[in-house]
């Protein structure tokens, strides 16, 4: 598997620096061509400035919020990747879901909706 499909996609990556996500990640998105707008995947070891990539791992850990069931799957032979969040408070429930080609960008777009929810 390629390294963009077990991180965080550009897009993704730059909506969680705008809604204050920590860029305290491994893997970068930096700005190699300023004109070109063009951005590559690298480790932070070679540049330090960028935006975080982050992992299924790194997301997980971001995700691990106490009082939440998550559960995710992959829809049919090669689908979407769902995340399911289920919320216990008191005796109401609730649940969110979110999907996207990766399972690293499913768990980004859940982050993304809880942040600007005003639920994390």
């Amino acid at each position: 598997m390629e390294l963009q499909q077990q991180v965080t996609n550009l897009e993704l990556s730059k909506r969680m620096k705008e809604l204050g996500f920590k860029q305290e990640s491994y893997f970068i998105w930096y700005l190699r061509n300023e004109e070109t707008k063009k951005y590559i995947l690298c480790s932070r070891d070679i540049f330090q400035e960028g935006i975080s990539a982050y992992t299924v791992a790194e997301l997980g850990e971001i995700l691990n919020l106490g009082n939440l069931y998550i559960e995710e799957w992959r829809n049919g032979n090669g689908g979407k990747w769902c995340i399911e969040l289920t919320d216990w408070k008191g005796k109401d429930k609730k649940t969110y879901n979110q999907e996207a080609e990766t399972e690293a960008d499913a768990r980004a777009k859940m982050l993304c909706y809880l942040k600007e929810n005003n639920l994390l």
